[in-house]
This record gives structure tokens, sequence and C-alpha cells, in this order.
């Protein structure tokens, strides 16, 4: 028997599994789904042995002959999760802190604990979030960031679970899936490894289209390898570069500088050194600060540096559009209730 978790469940089996001492997590998609009826002992045993799942634990089934009336858990119907993809297993370790037992997801009467995939997660939350969270879920998936940190805990190195082609690809198999149109709009506007939820605000601040509060600057590619030739190594001081945000065509680069990390001594000299050296490249480099993204006006001005260094047309701000960016910032830079669990 397996429990397959759904929506905001599956999510935090996600986050929690990648944690850096969990140890990495094995996600592989579930060929042959093992079902059950669940009882409330069944859900209590989850409880104990998976203490980072909020009550009530949401659960994907695949008929209604499954759901039960259980005060600690709510059950979502899907016919379509007996379909390659749909669901994935998880096989990890919890941590050494703690007094459960290491096989928390392998149970002695062999139950395991399996998710909703990625993309069927995003179907299920669809109805429920706007297309800017919606969005902003879908970059944390395919990003380098809370959902699959490295084992050394650096936000850069991490290995993102999933891509937004292979949700697409997923999607564009089941459109039938309620939700399924809107998510694949959330992926369209989505891209792969942003680094943290601050560069996907930037992100999404910066080119989600105007209608939905942006500015409509066309995609970038994000944590991408830059590499000097040859000859150009002789003046820089690495040999490979990851820029945040990065538009080949216009050789611009947007780097996001968190204060938490970015302002130490060391880590500030090494900024220093890198930003000139991929000036010295014959990119352009624009810094956006924690204080410059949470200030409307200071951001307006670097993102007006961004508009000119891309060479995108200027548009007029009326009053339809303010409100709707005024809307997308309070949506990204304040918290959300749901937002806080893919950021």
């Amino acid at each position: 028997m397996t429990i397959y978790l759904a929506t905001y469940s599956a999510l935090e089996a996600l986050a929690a599994v990648a944690q850096s001492s969990f140890g990495r997590a094995s996600l592989f998609a579930a060929e042959e789904p093992r079902w059950s009826v669940l009882h409330s002992a069944d859900i209590a045993a989850l409880a104990r042995r998976c203490p980072f799942l909020t009550k009530p634990v949401s659960l994907v089934v695949p008929d209604i002959s499954y759901r039960r009336n259980l005060r600690d858990a709510s059950f979502r119907v899907c016919k379509q999760v007996r379909r390659p993809s749909a669901l994935w297993n998880l096989s990890a370790k919890l941590p050494e802190t703690t007094d459960l037992p290491t096989d928390c997801f392998q149970q002695h009467v062999e139950t395991t604990l399996g998710v909703s995939s990625p993309a069927l997660c995003l179907t299920q939350l669809s109805p429920d979030l706007p297309l800017v969270q919606l969005t902003e879920l879908a970059c944390a998936l395919a990003g380098r960031y809370r959902f699959a940190p490295s084992p050394t805990g650096s936000i850069i190195d991490a290995t993102p679970i999933t891509t937004t082609r292979a949700m697409s690809a997923f999607l564009q198999k089941s459109q039938d899936i309620p939700g399924a149109a809107r998510a694949r709009r959330a992926l369209d506007l989505a891209i792969d490894d942003l680094g943290s939820p601050a560069e996907t605000a930037l992100y999404l601040l910066l080119c989600l289209p105007k209608r939905e509060g942006g500015l409509g600057f066309r995609k970038p590619t994000s944590n991408s390898s830059l590499f000097p030739s040859m000859s150009q190594r002789k003046i820089v001081s690495q040999q490979r570069f990851h820029p945040d945000l990065f538009w080949e065509d216009a050789r611009l680069i947007v780097e996001y500088d968190s204060s938490a990390y970015h302002q130490a001594p060391d880590q500030a000299a090494l900024d220093s050194k890198r930003r000139n050296d991929l000036e010295a490249l014959g990119f352009s480099v624009i810094v956006v600060t924690r204080e410059i993204l949470r200030n409307d006006q200071l951001f307006g001005n670097v993102s007006e540096q961004i508009r000119l260094t891309l060479g995108e047309r200027s548009f007029v701000r009326n009053e339809g559009w303010m409100k709707r960016h005024a809307e997308l910032r309070k949506q990204l830079l304040l918290p959300e209730p749901n937002s806080r669990r893919w950021r």
C-alpha cells in the first residue's frame, strides 16, 4: 500500500526530503501505484513518521470508492493518477536528530509514501492560487532552492527536482485534468534554475506580461554557465560564471545581492571581483539589492536601466497598469499564507 499526498501536503513532503540534513532524496515515478482504503490508524501512523505534514493531510485517490470521512485527512479524487509520471514515490532518510525510525517512508506493513508529481500539484492548486503565485510555485519547483537544496546547503549548487519542460510535457498529454490549462499558462511564464525566492520575485516583476502587472521584458536564462575564452582567461580570476539573470543577446547580467549573504566583507570583495571580471568580458552588470527590490521608486529606476540596456520599448504606465503592478508587488514581496510553503 502507498499513501499518496496531494496539494500542500505533497509540497511539504518534497520540501522535507530535500533538506540537506535529510540526505539526498530519491524521487522516482510510481509505475504501479498500490491503493488501499485508509483508516484513522493509517493517518495517525503517517503523522508520527512524518511530523512535517500539516493536518489535515491532503491525499489523492483514483476514484470515490477510496474516500473516507477521516478527521485528520482530506481526499482529492483524480482518475488520471494512473497515468505514467502522475505520481512519484519518495525514498529518504530522516535526520538523526529525531527519535523517529530512519525508514519513515517504509513501514513494517510495507506502506510507502508518495506524492502527486510537481505537474499534478500545479493542477491541484490551480483553482486556489492567483496566476502570479502559481507561476511563482512553478519557478520554485524547477528552481535551485527550497525544494532541492544541495547536500552542502548552498542554494546555487542545488539540483532542481524537475523542469518546466518536463511539467509542460506531462500536462500536454493530460489536458483533461481539471486545472491543467491554467497550470500550463503558469509554466509558460516560468523559467528554470532560479536560485532563490528573491530571484524569482525579481524575474517575475521584470518579465511577467504587462496585463499581470509586470514590465513585459523578454525572458532571460538563470544560473546558466558562462565560460571565458582561452584569451579572456588571462584577464579574469575565474573560469566559469553563473549569472542570476542573463540576456545573452543584449550581453546583460542582472545580479541579486541578498543582505544576508553578500554583505559579509569577504563575500563583498568576491562579488566586486566577479563584477569587474564580467565587465572586463564585455557584459553590462546591474545589481539589485533587497532594498532596491522592496522600494518601488528605486526598483523603477533600476528597471528603466534594464529596459534601456535590453532595447525594450517604453510604455505608458497608466492607472490600470499601476494598480496591477502594485498588486503584483504585494503578492511577491509581502508574506502570503500559501507562498510561505515555497519561499
